[in-house]
């Protein structure tokens, strides 16, 4: 049995509602749930130490919080599951201590594929962190402190007729994680199509379009995913994802994880850039 992985920090207890998403998805998987914690301390924290408390003392006292920390996070667990009826999950914690702990947890995942979940309800997360599990190959699930309706609802952005990637090989990628999730999860998955024109193109904009749709029916017949429902915007991908999530319900935003030109170093593209920093719900970044 594998294990559901979920990054969070010391510094601030995880919301009930990304610890319900966790456990959901790790019943879902037949997994235990593995707890990822970054040992955070501010600089002022340290300086005060140095004066008042010796380091053995100072050690002591942070292993008596962190344990707490791992106690309340399992009492919020076990109500949860006794609220659910579940049977309970194993629940494993593991501290991330020091300055290279970036480097330790993507080294000691380089070998492992799936997804990695990771507490996003403060929005705050290292991108080198995000970029090199990406590099590894992990799908990176963002939670958010947004709770997930019943039934669950997905929207995956595709883009299959880019310039730079005219095998979309990153769309299939979306669509067939997508359908692994959708069934893990017993969600109800959309494909999302943007199509946008730039305005100086206004006096084409109808033969455009209609070539986007005509070109999308294509590509998802060629690409046998032609049952899956697909919703098309007019609108640019930073714009239109957040509103057909919004009119949809969804409660997971399905994106691609890296940029589609062979010559790019990192994933982060606009459309990623904006999302990041004020998401419509959950976002789950696939990677090539």
């Amino acid at each position: 049995m594998g294990s559901t992985n979920l990054l969070t920090k010391v510094c601030a207890k995880p919301s009930r509602r990304v610890l319900l998403k966790a456990i959901h998805f790790a019943h879902a998987s037949t997994q235990s749930l593995n707890i990822y914690a970054e040992d955070y301390r501010r600089s002022e924290e340290h300086t005060f130490l140095e004066y008042l408390i010796t380091p053995k003392e100072s050690g002591a006292r942070y292993n008596d919080f962190f344990m707490q920390w791992c106690r309340s996070i399992l009492e919020t667990i076990e109500e949860i599951h006794s609220e659910l009826e579940l049977p309970m999950i194993e629940v494993n914690f593991n501290l991330l201590a020091g300055n290279s702990w970036e480097h330790e947890l993507t080294k000691e995942h380089q070998n492992n594929t799936g997804f990695f979940l990771i507490d996003y309800s403060k929005g705050i997360v290292a991108l080198q962190l995000l970029r090199e599990l990406s590099r590894q190959g992990r799908d990176i699930l963002l939670l958010t402190d947004i709770k997930w309706p019943q039934p669950l609802k997905m929207a995956s952005a595709i883009d299959p007729l880019h310039r730079s990637d005219k095998n979309a090989e990153i769309d299939k990628e979306i669509i067939v994680r997508s359908l692994e999730l959708s069934k893990r999860l017993k969600a109800n998955m959309s494909l999302v199509y943007c199509q946008y024109v730039a305005p100086y193109l206004y006096r084409y904009s109808k033969d455009i379009l209609k070539h986007q749709k005509q070109s999308m029916t294509a590509f998802l017949e060629t690409n046998k995913f032609n049952h899956l429902p697909l919703r098309l915007i007019k609108a640019n991908p930073e714009e239109g994802l957040p509103d057909i999530v919004k009119s949809m319900g969804a409660s997971i935003l399905v994106l691609g994880a890296c940029k589609r030109t062979a010559l790019s170093r990192y994933w982060s593209g606009s459309t990623v850039d904006v999302l990041l920093a004020n998401p419509p719900c959950d976002l789950l970044l696939v990677s090539k």
